[in-house]
């Protein structure tokens, strides 16, 4: 359950589904053997970080000893905490953090991230504005502990390295995807599994130590969740396992392509780990998840992250610098991005005459530089990165919104706006293309949407599938739910 082959993340980690789609279709691939000296050096250095990176935490971060009982744990990257007004919370959890704070701690995962030695300082200061207790998930593993972790799935590789070679377990629809699904696997041991320990181990740990009622994250079944769910189950029993669907659903996301009998069977080592309850932002998702769960554990509550900027507030939002000086003979188009569907954009926005418009680009949080430079190499027009503003008070301004799978395009889509949505077929697919957003797939029907006066949106339906009721109350429907458990 740690592995990538159940991790199926085609989001981040793209090249093995292209792959996999050639090898169905027929189609070349682009074959790279396994190189095992580069897997080794991998391996090491990842090995000598854990060890650096856990000792670091230790040194420069405190450890609470004095309190034993928390009754919501809520599990945190450092990637997510920001500062809101006074304070510095995790973003995924809307206004939560600001209830009941006594009761509340953060456990904060730093993942290994060099963000957070490079700016200790400015992160330092900023823990000291955090709205209620924080622990370090690093401060719960040992050295002892991190070597066994790396021992033991070494020995585990050539367990599973042996049985690879006695035949071929990689078999759809009739054809033969060892390559790439083989290589994927074989991956997971140098690096990938261990961090999934790490994680697990280490929520374990705390749980053993701490009272807590409710283990609540933003994991569902992303990379690490699965491993994190086991080790916190199997070390508190008692603890609820609760898990707030943050990001947007598509089936085209494989780690939303979930199945029953995952979760099914009498055979205990054969069942996926799992929350024991769902929080949901909308209705379409909520579905899916009541069909394979049951709708005992299956709760509608809306959007958390938007109770923080709430559309709603930007009635009399400054003009940003950037966009002042624009020709009033010229439109506005904001293309807001996502985690990987920038390269879709590039490809059908070069196939257009721009003359008589403004770009305005909006990457994701975790990707601005890596779409920044992607636009810089390969977009033929010129493009503007707004600063000091927020992504959702720049629809004032815009003439068209264009996007892939962010919340704020299908906000944008309830309040009515001239938005739609780009995708190209030589890229994956970050949504699923059911036409509930009108959706430019070539030049052709970009240049059609461009020209209309107004765009017509499915608003009470979009508002329904995913943010349920776009009212920004999901934290009172979520506290509410959580006081009956």
């Amino acid at each position: 359950w740690a592995t990538k082959l159940v991790d199926r993340d085609n989001i981040n980690d793209d090249s093995w589904y292209y792959n996999l789609h050639n090898v169905l279709n027929k189609k070349k691939i682009t074959r790279n053997n396994i190189n095992y000296f580069k897997l080794i050096f991998k391996l090491f250095k990842k090995f000598v970080k854990s060890l650096i990176f856990n000792l670091y935490v230790k040194i420069f971060f405190k450890k609470d000893a004095n309190i034993k009982e928390i009754e919501n744990c809520f599990f945190s990257f450092g990637i997510d905490l920001v500062t809101h007004k006074k304070y510095f919370i995790d973003r995924q959890y809307g206004k939560i953090s600001f209830k009941n704070r006594k009761k509340n701690a953060y456990l904060i995962s730093l993942n290994e991230d060099l963000f957070f030695i490079k700016k200790i300082i400015t992160f330092k200061n900023n823990l000291k504005k955090t709205p209620c207790k924080y622990f370090f998930l690093d401060h719960y593993i040992s050295f002892a502990e991190i070597i066994k972790i790396y021992f033991f799935t070494l020995v585990k590789f050539f367990q599973v390295f042996s049985l690879l070679n006695k035949k071929s377990y990689y078999n759809i629809v009739g054809k033969n995807c060892s390559y790439p699904l083989k290589k994927e696997l074989v991956d997971s041991f140098f690096g990938g599994i261990q961090n999934s320990l790490i994680n697990g181990i280490s929520t374990g740990n705390f749980l053993k130590n701490f009272h807590c009622k409710n283990f609540i994250s933003y994991l569902e079944f992303y990379p690490l969740a699965r491993c994190i769910y086991y080790f916190a189950k199997i070390n508190n029993k008692k603890t609820n396992l609760i898990s707030i669907n943050h990001a947007n659903y598509s089936s085209d996301n494989l780690f939303f392509n979930i199945r029953k009998n995952e979760f099914t069977g009498k055979n205990l080592n054969m069942k996926s780990p799992r929350p024991d309850i769902f929080f949901c932002q909308g209705e379409k998702y909520s579905k899916i998840l009541k069909k394979i769960f049951g709708r005992k554990t299956v709760h509608v509550v809306g959007s958390l992250k938007i109770e923080l900027s709430p559309y709603a507030k930007s009635k009399n939002i400054i003009k940003p610098f950037e966009t002042r000086n624009i020709s009033k003979n010229k439109k506005i188009i904001t293309v807001f991005t996502s985690l990987n569907d920038y390269k879709s954009f590039v490809k059908i926005l070069n196939d257009q005459n721009l003359s008589n418009y403004v770009v305005l680009l909006k990457p994701h949080p975790l990707k601005i530089s890596k779409t920044f430079d992607y636009f810089r190499k390969h977009l033929k027009h010129e493009f503007i990165i707004p600063k000091k503003i927020e992504g959702r008070d720049l629809l004032n301004f815009s003439n068209f919104i264009i996007f892939g799978d962010t919340s704020i395009g299908l906000e944008a889509a309830i309040k009515n706006k001239n938005v739609f949505r780009i995708f190209h077929r030589d890229f994956i697919p970050t949504f699923n293309r059911d036409k509930e957003i009108p959706t430019a797939t070539n030049s052709k029907e970009f240049t059609t949407l461009i020209k209309k006066k107004k765009i017509l949106q499915k608003s009470a339906k979009i508002e329904k599938d995913y943010f349920f009721k776009y009212d920004v109350l999901a934290s009172k429907r979520f506290l509410n739910y959580l006081r009956k458990v």
